[in-house]
């Protein structure tokens, strides 16, 4: 077999699987175009950057994440959606060291949003969209969303270490690790922060609220490794879940691709099921928690569909790999799909 020839792989069924209804928020469209202009000003991408930057359609993704929400709020998840799609390319970048230092500019950033100086893009995002969730969001809600924004950037430091020397974690601390790495977490605190209201802790940190959000984190989490999958490899990242499941299971790309599927319908079976077995706190917190459910399903639907309507994973060929979900495999990567024992190509840089 040479490189020149086609070798595909098939995407799981993930849409039939996630009931969930995709819904847009009717808002979304002035929003979205002046998040893109300030992001653009503030970035000042190259021209093959900028048109990556913009097929990826993140304000349309913000849209469908907090389709309820009023158009004020809504710019801001926008801003802080396109922000963690930026940094997160970012961190593919840099090293161990440069990771460390993107975060130290952002967390400073939260800590002091109007008088920290910096002329640094990720501090002058940060301080953009972070004082704007400030103002609008509950004391409590604003410190458990530094906590996990921390959390994030630790993860994303480890993983850049990682990536340095080669390493392929196992694969339950790549699960655990990844929880906090995706950046997830605290994308679902905007949850609460679109509806204006604030869970109470104990509620937050009660057994079946907490399986629930880890479902919806690792489900996000691993929809986003299956459907990037193939650009990443491409480019020499390795990072992912479906190549350490490869690695770790010995087994062939279609076989690590059917593996991962299962195991992101096993989370929408498991969240399932904790939405049965909710208790009540009374009615005014019930129908509190409702509305969160409501946005963990929004993000869950949101990310399998749009990552099909999005060019940042599939380019414009998206809607087609959505029906029929064969993709044509990065011809970079033919070679490492023939075999399990295949020495990785290197470090994500």
């Amino acid at each position: 077999m040479t490189t020149d020839e086609i070798i595909t792989f098939v995407l799981p069924d993930l849409v039939s699987h996630c009931p969930y209804p995709y819904r847009i928020n009717p808002n979304w469209k002035e929003p979205a175009q002046d998040s893109e202009q300030w992001t653009k000003e503030v970035i000042n991408f190259t021209s093959e950057r900028l048109a990556e930057f913009l097929g990826a359609k993140f304000g349309e993704f913000a849209a469908t994440c907090y389709p309820e929400t009023d158009a004020s709020r809504l710019r801001t998840c926008m801003d802080f959606l396109t922000f963690a799609f930026v940094i997160d390319d970012a961190m593919d970048e840099f090293g161990a060291e440069g990771a460390r230092a993107l975060a130290e500019c952002s967390l400073k950033a939260m800590r002091d949003p109007i008088d920290f100086q910096t002329d640094k893009k990720i501090g002058i995002l940060t301080k953009w969209w972070f004082s704007r969730f400030a103002q609008g969001a509950h004391t409590s809600l604003i410190q458990r969303f530094v906590h996990s924004m921390k959390l994030t950037y630790q993860a994303m430091g480890q993983e850049a270490a990682d990536r340095v020397k080669n390493h392929t974690p196992s694969l339950s601390s790549y699960v655990v690790r990844r929880r906090d790495a995706s950046g997830v977490k605290p994308c679902l605190h905007f949850i609460e922060f679109a509806g204006g209201f604030c869970l109470p802790e104990d509620v937050l940190q009660s057994e079946v609220m907490r399986s629930l959000e880890e479902s919806a984190v690792d489900y996000i989490a691993w929809v986003n490794d299956l459907f990037s999958y193939n650009k990443e490899a491409g480019a020499g990242h390795t990072y992912n879940l479906v190549t350490v499941v490869m690695k770790n299971n010995g087994c062939s790309l279609q076989d690590a691709i059917d593996c991962v599927g299962e195991l992101c319908n096993s989370c929408i079976d498991r969240f399932e099921r904790d939405c049965r077995r909710l208790p009540s706190w009374g009615p005014e917190i019930d129908d509190l928690v409702a509305k969160y459910i409501i946005g963990l399903q929004d993000w869950m639907s949101s990310v399998v569909q749009w990552s099909f309507r999005s060019e940042r994973y599939f380019g414009k060929d998206g809607l087609e790999i959505q029906k029929s979900r064969i993709v044509q495999l990065h011809k970079d990567i033919i070679e490492e799909s023939q075999g399990p024992d295949k020495e990785e190509e290197g470090p994500r840089l």
